[in-house]
């Protein structure tokens, strides 16, 4: 009996061991995380050359605690630092209206709203102007609120697009009064106002190189943007040598994949936002969140002469974990291929988990990838089979015959 326990004990050192290793054996990288000096919340930035070894959507992340006795994966919060915006419509009375001249004036009653954006509508579908805002409590001091704002809208065979919304400082006055002015005929048919709330997100900013080409037969200019390695990307600003006003239309593309031929590389994007530039406005946009080391923007330039586009900023917003850790060996492991998104609990409680946290640090990359091809080399070997066979035979003979004397 007692050897059957000794047994027991060496299948299930042996059955430990194995799952252990089961838990680290498909990552490609790890990263020991520091500065874990208690056991409490702690907040791990992911440092940007990461990025590039780990799935975009982030689904491979694990943090496991490692020991001689146990591996045990510790639950995690993923947070995107990115702006957060919370948009509310609001309706306000048209009070008044009237026109003289070029100029119309317009006159709104707020009944306690606080609002920072509107949105013009008219009639026409070409057009040019300039608003200007203005607050007053009582319709007898009037207070400037923005001034000298562009909008305009361009619609025929070959152009499409817009901008009519204006940005001005939050304010509940009672009173707005907007005052439009166009050298074209303008009807006036709505106004939507609306409160957006912006929570500011925390944004690492980005190295990259861009190369600039036009095509005369497209009548298009094309940047090529690359980065320094793979990088989450979440605003662009361009930088424009414009000495004379312009608008036109232009799409962000992000790198899908890359196909190598004899001719060259084969790269395919993916379009992932339209907006407008315009001397009127910062040509300075947001894209949807996303994982990429190249961009290519293209710019309808139709007859016009091409922009002479200086340099590009581009900053990408941070990622953070959040988890409960305790002193150890803690590591994060990542770069597998098959591993779904972890469903943890605590991300149903997040309001309950503290947001400021103490700051562990990731260590450097270790490659811990297993090498297929030694591993095939091993068993190819017709003395390590004869060997792990021989060994396994007489393990398990010499626990047969201590079984058998012990029964006799």
């Amino acid at each position: 009996m007692k050897s059957n326990r000794h047994l027991l004990l060496i299948l299930f050192a042996f059955a430990l061991a194995i799952t252990a290793n089961a838990q680290q054996a498909d990552f490609s990288f790890r990263r020991k995380i520091i500065n874990v000096n208690a056991d409490a919340w702690h907040t791990i930035a992911l440092p940007p050359d990461l990025f590039q070894h780990c799935r975009q959507d982030f689904s491979d992340l694990r943090i496991l605690q490692l020991s001689q006795a146990d591996t045990t994966e510790v639950p995690y919060l993923l947070d995107v630092l990115d702006t957060e915006i919370t948009r509310h419509e609001v309706v306000l009375s048209t009070i008044n209206q009237s026109k003289k001249g070029s100029e119309q004036y317009i006159t709104f009653l707020n009944s306690g709203y606080k609002v920072n954006y509107l949105e013009l509508s008219f009639n026409e579908k070409n057009y040019f102007a300039t608003v200007k805002i203005e607050g007053s409590p009582d319709r007898k001091q009037w207070f400037e609120l923005a001034r000298d704002e562009k909008i305009f809208s361009v619609d025929n065979d070959r152009e499409k697009y817009a901008s009519s919304l204006v940005n001005f400082p939050l304010t509940d006055y009672n009173y707005l009064r907007l005052t439009i002015a166009s050298p074209d005929k303008l009807t006036f048919r709505s106004t939507a106002f609306r409160l957006d709330e912006i929570k500011p997100g925390s944004f690492d900013n980005i190295s990259s190189t861009l190369k600039v080409s036009t095509d005369k037969k497209s009548k298009r200019s094309v940047i090529d943007v690359k980065l320094d390695y793979l990088r989450p990307v979440s605003n662009i600003m361009l930088e424009i040598d414009q000495q004379n006003d312009f608008y036109r239309h232009m799409t962000v593309e992000t790198l899908v994949d890359s196909t190598k031929t004899e001719r060259g590389w084969i790269r395919n994007y993916q379009m992932v936002s339209g907006s407008l530039i315009t001397s009127f406005k910062r040509n300075q946009f947001s894209i949807p969140f996303t994982l990429t080391n190249r961009l290519r923007i293209t710019i309808d330039n139709f007859d016009n002469p091409p922009l002479q586009i200086s340099g590009i900023k581009l900053t990408g917003a941070k990622v953070h974990l959040r988890a409960q850790l305790k002193p150890g060996e803690n590591y994060l492991f990542y770069g597998a291929a098959h591993r779904a998104r972890p469903e943890y609990d605590i991300e149903h409680f997040r309001e309950k988990i503290p947001l400021q946290n103490a700051e562990a640090t990731l260590g450097a990359e270790e490659n811990v990838a297993k090498a297929p091809v030694a591993m095939k080399a091993i068993f190819e070997n017709k003395a390590w089979l004869w060997g792990i066979l021989i060994a396994v035979i007489a393990l398990l003979g010499f626990f047969t015959l201590r079984m058998m004397k012990a029964k006799g």
